[in-house]
């Protein structure tokens, strides 16, 4: 009798695949193909500011956003460049001062990763960048746009808040810091284009380059804010413009507190020494000045004067700061200001 062929065996579940059989896999959501940092960096480099580097990161991922981010800003100069014209203009092209904090973040963002950042601070560039914005004819204020300007310009320094420029200029390049050649952005006048540094932080509101420079032993806080004298020959000192201008109370304090502050010196006046409780009255009945300035900052100054050492019975034109000031109110009696002048004057002088 002839024997049943044999079964076949049937292939284990786990056995291989013939040769020569192929499969295809699906990939998982955790399979998905993904860019090298190496590639992402290079890629980077090439990205435009905005939307392009935003994306990258993205699809980058926390983890490389930190190398993405360095090999964008290294040696990107066209970085700067729109961050500064970002500050200055708007999508019309029409000037502005908006943005001060975020063109001040990308500046020290660039200095971060460009560590060597000071090679660009030349003698050459300081003495060509010392003026923001140049006079010109015909009422037109050319801007300056370069690149390097907050670094190389100690008024725009202290106008963007890069402390670290500043004292790069001052302690390592040795700028002159009584010397009146440079302007920010914010400020300028046509008749009086370049100031002094100490004038600038009470302008751009920035007292911690004030206290700064104030700390500098060739300070010299009885200079002249301006090189050269405005039409009608007028010369003003640091206390002069600190007393006028809507400054931060804090300001004034700082130049009365300081060792070299001297009351004969504050304010001269053709020759003769003048006094800054007169000064002050003056600002109050001055048609031009009255509306510039803010009558609770001026009442806080004036009460500083007299708390740090000014005398009211001290006589300028046969006048003294009472008798100044009750005559100005007798020919201005509606004057608010000149009011609170007397008021606070008697009371000085009845408390001590």
């Amino acid at each position: 009798m002839v024997p049943p062929p044999a079964k076949k065996r049937k292939l284990a579940a786990s056995a291989a695949p013939a040769v020569g059989v192929t499969t295809r896999r699906t990939a998982t959501r955790h399979q998905k193909p993904t860019l090298s940092a190496e590639l992402l960096v290079k890629v980077a480099s090439y990205s435009s500011l905005g939307r392009d580097l935003l994306n990258l990161c993205v699809v980058a991922g926390p983890e490389d956003c930190a190398l993405i981010r360095h090999a964008y800003l290294r040696e990107n100069i066209g970085y700067l460049e729109d961050s500064l014209v970002g500050y200055l203009f708007d999508e019309t092209g029409r000037l502005r001062s908006e943005s001060r904090e975020t063109c001040r973040d990308r500046y020290r963002a660039w200095m971060a990763v460009n560590t060597d950042w000071r090679k660009h601070v030349t003698d050459e560039r300081v003495e060509r960048l010392e003026r923001a914005v140049i006079k010109a004819g015909e009422g037109r204020v050319p801007v300056a746009t370069h690149h390097f300007i907050p670094l190389c310009n100690p008024a725009v320094a202290i106008e963007l808040r890069l402390q670290e420029a500043l004292l790069y200029l001052v302690e390592e390049k040795g700028i002159d810091v009584n010397s009146c050649q440079w302007n920010t952005y914010q400020h300028v006048t046509r008749d009086r284009g370049s100031y002094h540094l100490l004038l600038a932080c009470m302008k751009c509101q920035n007292i911690e380059a004030f206290r700064y420079l104030l700390g500098r032993e060739d300070i010299d806080i009885h200079s002249y804010t301006y090189r050269v004298a405005t039409a009608d020959g007028d010369y003003w000192t640091i206390v002069e413009e600190a007393l006028f201008l809507d400054c931060c109370t804090e300001f004034v304090r700082e130049l009365l507190d300081h060792s070299s502050f001297n009351f004969a010196a504050a304010i001269p006046n053709d020759g003769d020494a003048a006094f800054p409780l007169h000064f002050a009255i003056d600002i109050l009945q001055n048609d031009g000045w009255r509306d510039r300035i803010s009558l609770p900052t001026w009442k806080a100054n004036f009460r500083l004067l007299l708390s740090a050492g000014a005398d009211p019975y001290m006589d300028v034109g046969d006048l003294d700061a009472i008798q100044y000031a009750t005559h100005l109110l007798r020919e201005n009696p509606q004057s608010q200001g000149l009011r609170d002048a007397v008021e606070i004057l008697e009371d000085s002088v009845a408390i001590k």
